[in-house]
């Protein structure tokens, strides 16, 4: 069976990485990033491109060049991502996490939506399923990652915006799927953040102290 990550958060963040890596410390990216690059992952999409280069990893490595020398496509843009043909395939389109989808057409141009990436994994996977049917099926990690991030941030524009993007991805995995009997499509949120509120990072106050206890006759 073949795996896929598409994310809009760093490729090495806590959902992505509790898929392929073994770690005590969610926050230790670039030890996440040599672990992904060192094992077979079919097709990795997302952002975290300072976890896989010199400039940004402590040990100078370049892994970016390590996978490639082991015939992994690297693509950085969304015009690189609609031309790639082969697995496996490491798509990194930002130095950090990737952008809010209301700044995206503005800021980050360049940058695929969450929907083109989870089209060009269908695409590839589909195609090497056809190729090569000795590893039959695959498993496909999508998440909307950033929709929590904008909750944090009490962004009410840019949380909308995720999540419409994020239903616009969910409907093209189920109308690609939706007539194959052997595929199982899962949609779920990990857990709350925020919320709509009057006020932004409101503290209510303490609760009133205890009634002091009444004596015993």
């Amino acid at each position: 069976m073949r795996i896929a990550l598409v994310v809009t958060s760093t490729v090495t963040h806590a959902t992505p990485a509790s898929f392929v890596a073994h770690i005590d410390d969610r926050n230790k990216e670039e030890a996440i990033a040599l672990q992904m690059a060192t094992q077979h992952i079919d097709v990795v999409l997302g952002g975290g491109r300072a976890f896989w280069t010199p400039q940004g990893r402590k040990d100078g490595r370049d892994l970016i060049e390590e996978v490639r020398a082991r015939g992994v496509h690297v693509v950085q843009s969304a015009d690189e991502l609609a031309a790639a043909t082969r697995l496996p395939l490491l798509g990194l389109f930002a130095e950090s996490h990737m952008a809010y989808e209301i700044d995206r057409a503005a800021a980050a141009p360049a940058q695929p939506s969450l929907t083109t990436m989870v089209d060009a994994a269908f695409r590839l996977l589909d195609a090497a399923d056809r190729a090569d049917a000795r590893r039959p099926g695959y498993a496909v990690l999508v998440e909307g990652s950033r929709i929590d991030m904008a909750a944090h941030d009490n962004d009410v524009a840019a949380h909308v915006g995720e999540l419409l993007e994020y239903d616009a991805a969910f409907g093209y995995v189920r109308d690609r799927v939706g007539g194959d009997a052997a595929a199982v499509v899962v949609s779920t949120s990990d857990h709350s953040t925020g919320g709509l509120t009057l006020g932004r990072n409101y503290v209510p106050p303490p609760p009133p102290p205890a009634r002091p206890p009444i004596p015993m006759m």
